[in-house]
């Protein structure tokens, strides 16, 4: 190209107008990439399992409480997305509390709106706490979390319907993997449970569904079972 231009020195200026408009086009696209949301500079809007380390800082959703609720957390915190709806659910994921052995690691109190918590690991747990607890909460999904080491209790179900409890592991638990208590309609399946008192606990309920649970070597306390029931309809 530039030895037929060097002959036809009147295509100069065509060629200078090309490379001006080259460079504006690239300094355009550049400015664009640095702005784009999915850029490098802006990793905190982007989901990777084990981003959000909260050691020390347990979550707490109260929805009777208007600076606790669903909606506040969701206002003043980036590890929630959702809107609570059956078709757009909260969503708590990727989240990891070391519970330090001063409170449950994560806790859903009063609350009937739709939401997924999974993928979370939650560790450190002391003899009166729990990993992650529902408490009058309906509605929710715990799915693939791994809830480990403590003298307390793994995953525990109060006063709950309509709650699905799946592929979770729950280890290392003096008071127990999975308690469910006084509770209905909930479904308990695939969670592998091992190393902890009683495998799973149900006090109470009834219409409760357990499906293709692992459970070994359950017997911490010394007198420990897989699947202990009591005054309880399991299907």
């Amino acid at each position: 190209m530039f030895l037929i231009l060097k002959k036809n020195k009147k295509y100069k200026p065509i060629l200078l107008s090309l490379l001006t408009f080259l460079f504006i086009a690239q300094v355009f696209f550049n400015n664009e990439i640095n702005q784009h949301p999915n850029n490098d500079s802006n990793t905190n809007s982007l989901r990777k399992s084990g981003f959000w380390d909260l050691t020390g800082t347990p979550i707490s959703i109260d929805d009777s409480n208007s600076s606790k609720s669903w909606a506040f957390v969701k206002a003043n915190y980036n590890w929630v997305s959702g809107s609570g709806t059956w078709n757009d659910p909260y969503i708590i994921e990727n989240v990891t509390i070391d519970g330090g052995s001063t409170g449950n690691g994560i806790e859903i109190k009063n609350s009937n709106v739709y939401f997924i918590i999974r993928n979370c690991t939650v560790y450190n747990i002391d003899f009166t706490y729990v990993g992650i607890v529902l408490n009058n909460t309906d509605n929710g999904k715990l799915v693939k979390n791994n809830v480990s080491s403590g003298t307390g209790r793994g995953i525990y179900l109060d006063n709950s319907r309509n709650n699905t409890i799946s592929e979770n592991v729950v280890n290392d638990f003096y008071e127990g993997g999975i308690k469910i208590y006084g509770s209905f309609d909930n479904e308990i399946s695939k969670n592998n449970l091992s190393f902890n008192s009683n495998g799973i606990e149900l006090y109470g309920c009834d219409d409760n569904i357990l499906i293709e649970n692992n459970i070994n070597y359950n017997n911490q306390s010394g007198s420990g079972r897989g699947i202990y029931f009591y005054d309880t309809i399991i299907i």
